[in-house]
């Protein structure tokens, strides 16, 4: 009985001791205190992340993942409501976190609104919006940036999405020099194109490390969603890429936790309790109806 209460109790302290050293940013409190941003929402490891999700949105299926996105659309609409921002950067500490992601399914959200919204691929280097919405990419951003002569070329550059409300300006031909195309005139002339003709822009870009293309965008855009990966990058990398991002005069509105994992002493009290409210509507209000 001793040794297996002495088993338990060692456990138990070696996965608090594991919890105090992880530096990555897993829960609401990680993002509040490790990172000092404010919390715009977690959604949910999703098997399908290709940005498909959307479908659901579209159909209005009961999905825990659709309902995160919606959360993380009223939040961006509570932290951009003083300042009427209504374009937006995407970006993320490195590769591979969930920023296009995030960036084709809030597109979609915000649609539901009654919003005509424009998705743009500002990352020239690695381009990923075109295969969530199935676009074309022999036309896009670069063409406009390398050759453009007026804005009202852009009419015939961005593409329907297949989704009402949603249009796509694709990457285009993949340029060899991304930022001197970034660095031109025209990219102010696309902004103010965008925000004339469109509600709402999200603008798709690269992460901050290695490369900081994110940068050339903050000088037309002033505002940032940031994506964190569940469990993936550590705080000090994420909170230097912050850093960067102000110190470009660029407001990061938040962050969002992207593929929350449920279980373990990190998935946070508020994916817990989400978790089972959705349970419990789905138990009462869709299985009768069915």
């Amino acid at each position: 009985v001793i040794a297996l209460l002495g088993g338990l109790v060692t456990g138990v302290s070696l996965a608090f001791i594991i919890e105090l050293i992880d530096q990555t940013v897993r829960t609401q409190e990680d993002v509040e205190n490790k990172l000092g941003l404010p919390f715009l929402g977690q959604i949910p490891l999703s098997a399908d992340d290709k940005g498909k999700v959307y479908k659901t949105l579209l159909t209005k299926e009961l999905s825990l993942t659709s309902e995160a996105m919606r959360n993380l659309r009223t939040m961006v609409n509570f932290a951009t409501m003083p300042q009427s921002i209504k374009t937006i950067l995407v970006t993320s500490t490195v590769q591979s976190e969930g920023k296009s992601y995030v960036s084709a399914n809030l597109a979609v959200a915000f649609s539901q609104l009654d919003e005509e919204v424009l998705l743009i691929t500002g990352d020239l280097r690695r381009p990923s919006t075109h295969k969530s919405f199935a676009v074309s990419t022999e036309r896009g951003l670069s063409d406009f940036l390398a050759k453009g002569k007026n804005v009202e070329e852009l009419d015939q550059l961005v593409q329907d999405s297949g989704v009402p409300g949603v249009k796509v300006l694709a990457c285009g031909p993949r340029p060899p020099n991304p930022s001197e195309l970034l660095n031109t005139p025209r990219l102010g002339a696309l902004i103010a194109w965008s925000k004339a003709n469109y509600d709402r822009v999200i603008i798709d870009c690269t992460p901050m490390f290695p490369i900081h293309d994110t940068l050339l965008w903050g000088r037309h855009v002033n505002a940032a969603i940031f994506v964190v990966r569940y469990g993936n990058t550590r705080a000090p990398l994420i909170a230097k890429a912050c850093q960067r991002l102000q110190e470009g005069g660029i407001k990061v509105l938040g962050a969002v936790v992207n593929a929350a994992r449920p279980g373990g002493l990190t998935y946070s009290a508020y994916g817990y309790y989400y978790q089972q409210y959705y349970q419990t509507y789905e138990q009462q209000i869709v299985a009768p109806r069915a």
